[in-house]
């Protein structure tokens, strides 16, 4: 059986991939992090400069179209632009067909050679796919649908119902990466070795995937920002090079909305903008002034404004 990877992945795996570690079997009850009644906080910025601001959300692909708050969507139906990572795959994919290639390891390249033979059967087991086809998937197109077998992903996900209503809203619709940027990304920061240590850690990999969507919806921010601490000793390491770089582009694009005034509202993963290294933190030491918006309550259902 075949697996059929749609652009969507070009974004999954970079927030997951961080919490990664590595030993495995059958998966083991997961502790409940947060009480019952422990109030949900969302991860919503107002961002104000001299010649207007911008709302910042920050999204998770396991959270769907209910984890969107009310207010979020306020925001949203004001605004004059609707800006994401990138965009969703559509018809324009179907056009560029260079996007799905580029999923696959160049000629001379396999994960069959890459891994060592044990972990490579224990790949094509958990994917349930052609000992071909996983051998074909780069490191993060294959640690994304791994993530996959241990948690149900919603459709639409938030980032793919905020965008289908800003086009229902007939929004500017701006992207801060191309599918190519992303993916080249990801070759960047997502190794064979993140791959094995997810599948040597398997028996731990639902439990922490239920953990960080359970900080995402309590607002909890602990977790969530853990890979962006950027320790100095590892100020030349490759992938931290990679994050930061695109964490500094991203931020000053941002900024090009906040100096020109356009009412702009952002969707991106809440791992770019957490942190002391994240976006939020930066645009606040450039002099724009970031308001976290605790208090707003999470869930459509209640305020039917869908």
């Amino acid at each position: 059986m075949g697996v059929v990877v749609r652009a969507p992945w070009i974004r999954l795996v970079v927030f997951p991939l961080m919490f990664l570690v590595a030993c495995a079997s059958a998966p083991a009850p997961c502790p409940t992090l947060y009480p019952a009644n422990t109030p949900s906080r969302v991860f919503l910025w107002q961002v104000t400069g001299s010649h207007g601001s911008l709302i910042l959300l920050g999204t998770h692909q396991a959270a769907g179209k209910d984890d969107v708050p009310a207010e979020a969507l306020r925001y949203l139906d004001t605004a004059e632009v609707f800006v994401a990572e990138a965009r969703e795959a559509d018809e324009s994919y179907d056009q560029d067909p260079g996007w799905r290639r580029a999923l696959a390891l160049p000629p001379g390249r396999s994960l069959m050679n890459e891994l060592p033979a044990d972990d490579f059967e224990d790949l094509v087991d958990r994917l349930g796919a052609s000992s071909g086809a996983v051998a074909k998937m780069r490191p993060w197109v294959a640690l994304g649908q791994l993530i996959k077998t241990v948690l149900a992903f919603p459709t639409p996900n938030m980032a793919q119902a905020l965008a289908e209503r800003a086009e229902a809203r007939h929004l500017a619709m701006e992207y801060l990466d191309s599918w190519s940027l992303q993916m080249a990304f990801l070759d960047m920061v997502v190794s064979v070795d993140d791959l094995r240590g997810a599948l040597h850690d398997y028996r731990n990999l639902r439990c922490s995937m239920t953990n960080e969507v359970a900080s995402y919806r309590v607002g909890a921010s602990t977790l969530i920002a853990r890979e962006k601490a950027l320790p100095a000793t590892d100020a030349d390491d490759a992938k931290t090079i990679a994050i930061d770089k695109r964490t500094d582009v991203w931020s000053a694009k941002l900024r090009t909305y906040l100096d020109t005034g356009r009412r702009a509202f952002v969707a991106i993963g809440v791992s770019n903008i957490v942190g002391p290294h994240g976006i939020a933190q930066r645009l606040a030491r450039a002099g724009y002034t970031v308001t976290r918006l605790w208090s707003v309550p999470r869930g459509r259902a209640r305020y039917g404004i869908w």
